[in-house]
């Protein structure tokens, strides 16, 4: 469970994600790639809150 201060930060947290992941699957990120995944992972580390990755993947009205 979430605490609710830290689950005020969910969405955005996963926005960032989502746009994280669609610039690294990009053709012209190729050369960069895992540098951005590298980015996310420290990303997730940091974070004092539980993402699952439902909450990345799944949006409202369709999925990524």
């Amino acid at each position: 469970m979430v605490p609710e201060t830290q689950a005020l930060y969910l969405p955005a947290q996963c926005l960032y994600l989502r746009a994280l992941f669609v610039v690294a699957a990009q053709p012209g990120a190729a050369t960069m790639r895992d540098g951005l995944l590298g980015a996310v992972v420290d990303h997730l580390l940091s974070l004092d809150v539980e993402i699952r990755w439902q909450d990345i993947a799944e949006r409202p009205g369709g999925s990524l």
